[in-house]
């Protein structure tokens, strides 16, 4: 077959944070029913808040990544990889020619190939043979979403942009580019135990160490506050940080911790009892968190200035003041969450 495109079989996701929104699409095309929601949740992503000292994005994908990828197992699934580091360095024309043929016969069997990379995660729909193309979907950059002039949202998550892309391009990225299908490996754990091993991943993220480079859970939260309070304080922190990386933070943040509370009520049913009672209260806490982590999301400056110009414009120090007390009542939400989970995991 010398062209095939199968995008219109595959649907795209609603509101998620790019790797799960990725995972499930191509889900659904296996025949599987998850919900959005119930994803976010098991893959841990619901509840994950890291950032490095820089406010990246690199780690904000990395741990992205990670989380979907463990999530594959217990829903009876791993990734096959087609190649790994795809284009990071020189490779024969006839290891290069498999590579994509292989790509081309998955396609071409109605399976979507997972593209992730530093830059997140996207699916390879479709090819043209004779102009070496491949059709991509991936989550729409946030200098496209519809109109930043409205808080909430500056972008819903659900955007998504579909794209040709040379074959050339994929093959000499220099980062390097994983390339994988998903393969079905066994049945999938029971929704009571997919609930237990999330929440016993939320718990241990909540309360993972800072490592020198990234801060995880609840203290990335704080690390946060610091630096706006520092930041306030007139000490430099980075000119991009209120341009594009916290917002980006903030509204992939508050995504999840919508779908959190959507989790926790659905599986407190399958629990019930006091351990049911214990996940109610646990939801009511994030529905609280996601409240404040909107809020804090509106009082930072619209980033569209920072795409069409790239130059950012920090907030006065009693807006940055206001932001830390956010960040604040945030951690002691989240900690009151974290001790409930405790008792139930």
């Amino acid at each position: 077959m010398s062209a095939q495109n199968i995008g219109d079989k595959v649907p795209k996701y609603g509101p998620a944070v790019p790797p799960v929104g990725v995972l499930w699409s191509a889900l659904r095309v296996g025949g599987e029913g998850i919900e959005l929601d119930f994803l976010t949740g098991i893959t841990g992503a619901a509840f994950r808040t890291c950032v490095d000292k820089e406010v990246s994005d690199e780690v904000l994908w990395a741990e992205g990544n990670r989380f979907a990828e463990n999530a594959l197992p217990i829903l009876g699934y791993e990734l096959h990889f087609i190649a790994r580091g795809f284009g990071r360095g020189p490779m024969k024309t006839a290891d290069r020619e498999k590579i994509f043929t292989t790509l081309q016969v998955a396609i071409d069997g109605g399976t979507p190939v997972f593209l992730t990379g530093s830059f997140g995660w996207a699916l390879v729909l479709g090819y043209d043979k004779g102009k070496k193309q491949y059709w991509v979907r991936q989550a729409a950059p946030w200098n496209t979403a519809q109109d930043m002039s409205q808080c909430p949202p500056w972008h819903t998550g659900a955007e998504q942009e579909e794209r040709w892309e040379d074959e050339a391009k994929l093959a000499e990225m220099e980062s390097g580019i994983d390339l994988a299908f998903l393969q079905k490996r066994g049945r999938a754990l029971p929704n009571r135990g997919l609930a237990i091993n999330a929440l016993r991943h939320a718990v241990t993220h909540m309360s993972r160490k800072s490592r020198e480079t990234a801060h995880f859970g609840l203290g990335a939260i704080r690390f946060l506050r610091e630096q706006i309070l520092s930041q306030a304080e007139g000490q430099t922190w980075g000119a991009h940080i209120f341009g594009a990386a916290l917002p980006v933070q903030v509204i992939f943040t508050t995504l999840n911790r919508t779908k959190a509370a959507v989790f926790l009520r659905a599986v407190a049913e399958d629990f019930g009892g006091e351990k049911g009672s214990l996940l109610g209260q646990c939801a009511s806490a994030y529905d609280d968190s996601a409240q404040t982590w909107l809020t804090l999301q509106c009082s930072l400056p619209n980033p569209k200035a920072y795409y069409e110009s790239k130059e950012s414009v920090n907030p006065s120090p009693d807006i940055l003041h206001s932001m830390a007390e956010l960040l604040k009542q945030i951690a002691e939400i989240e900690e009151r969450a974290l001790h409930l989970l405790e008792g139930v995991v």
